[in-house]
């Protein structure tokens, strides 16, 4: 049985983000999982930045209230996250660098990362422009997921507008497999 945590970062309900989001998710039905919990961060009231007030170090939670605590939770007690992330200005979300950025919870006083080991990472990148800036936005963010916070990338999904438009069945039948590998 695992856990899975899906992050859309993205404001557009049914947009690329969110189709192949569910074209992963659609792959795992069927198989062994106990929990899959959706966080569509736009859709959060208020999220805020992190503090550096350094409560965490204490005890290992963030202390900022809001609606990002239960998106850190899940994603603390996940097997496989899911991040999915349109471009703006070749830049991934505000809401979603302000997750990364409160994931320095997860980083005790001695910079040891407290993360339970494992966890499956599956990056999900849309735009509406140039693969390049979409390529080296994964990068980062398998940079900072699998480098500082230990996570396993099992798939990276980069989808343009023409991608979507041209090549729709292919990329999610892509991510359906990657759903597979999450629960396998």
């Amino acid at each position: 049985m695992r856990k899975i945590v899906a992050i859309v970062s993205s404001p557009r309900k049914g947009g690329n983000s969110d189709t192949i989001v569910d074209a992963i998710l659609d792959g795992t039905m069927g198989l062994t999982i106990s929990e899959v919990n959706l966080h569509r961060l736009n859709n959060y009231q208020y999220a805020m930045d992190c503090q550096a007030c350094m409560k965490c170090k204490e005890d290992g939670e963030c202390h900022v209230a809001d609606s990002l605590n239960k998106t850190l939770e899940d994603i603390y007690y996940a097997d496989s996250v899911i991040v999915s992330t349109p471009l703006y200005f070749s830049d991934y979300t505000g809401v979603l660098k302000c997750l990364i950025d409160r994931m320095f919870c997860f980083v005790d006083k001695d910079m040891n990362v407290t993360l339970p080991k494992g966890k499956k990472l599956v990056l999900v990148i849309t735009c509406g422009s140039d693969i390049e800036s979409s390529q080296m936005i994964a990068k980062i963010l398998d940079n900072i997921l699998v480098k500082n916070f230990g996570f396993e990338n099992v798939g990276t999904i980069i989808a343009s507008e023409k991608d979507m438009a041209e090549n729709r069945e292919k990329i999610l039948a892509k991510a359906r497999e990657i759903g597979k590998i999450l629960v396998s």
